[in-house]
């Protein structure tokens, strides 16, 4: 027996505070990596454009501060560059969304390391390259930095990618199991609900039964 469909324990789109945290800590190693965002996959806009004023501030004091500049001057160019690039990317967006030619607002952008490959075969690549590919060479780029705090923030954000991949390639199966099993209900009850057979009727209107009944003939 099969029981109703139940309604998901999460949105569809990702699984309370940890999606979210994953994705602010994964942004700015992604702005490295793709580009073509949907509009909506930029937010929470609010806390990436705090974190940049905030690492501009921060970036302020460290180059000129002269025994903090050896220590984490490579980490505020980084934090100063990821965000002037998610500035570039909402800022195409924005322009995107007033010609009416944005991307799906959800959507994760496309890896840069693929767009070279001929358009028949991008696709077959581009999936293996984003949840695999890219946060491998994260974390290759942290071994070059790993005497200093910017190995540590790679590592940290080449994490974040790959588990919030992980997350989004379970949420889509969970998706289209859903979506079938929603079908599945759907012929199950249409099965049930549809009316049965009208019993076959002679030329005169009359069942087979009602036409040799031997009682009606003796009377």
């Amino acid at each position: 027996m099969k029981d109703s469909q139940a309604s998901p324990k999460f949105a569809p789109g990702g699984i309370p505070i940890l999606s979210p945290l994953l994705h602010v800590l994964s942004m700015p190693v992604l702005v490295f990596w793709r580009f073509n965002f949907g509009y909506a996959f930029l937010s929470p806009k609010s806390i990436f454009l705090s974190c940049i004023f905030a690492s501009c501030l921060a970036s302020y004091i460290v180059f000129h501060e002269a025994a903090l500049t050896p220590v984490y001057g490579s980490t505020a160019r980084f934090l100063l560059a990821a965000g002037g690039l998610y500035l570039v990317h909402f800022t195409i967006g924005v322009v995107s969304e007033t010609r009416q030619r944005g991307k799906h607002d959800q959507y994760s952008g496309s890896s840069w390391l693929v767009h070279v490959l001929k358009p028949a075969v991008r696709g077959e690549f581009e999936g293996i390259c984003q949840t695999t590919v890219e946060p491998f060479l994260t974390l290759v780029v942290a071994t070059f930095f790993h005497a200093k705090p910017l190995g540590k923030v790679l590592v940290v954000c080449a994490a974040a990618l790959a588990l919030k991949e992980l997350i989004r390639i379970w949420l889509d199966l969970r998706r289209k199991k859903r979506m079938q099993d929603s079908i599945d209900d759907a012929k199950d009850s249409m099965e049930l609900s549809s009316p049965t057979s009208a019993k076959p009727v002679s030329a005169t209107g009359r069942t087979a039964r009602e036409k040799f009944d031997p009682n009606k003939e003796q009377g």
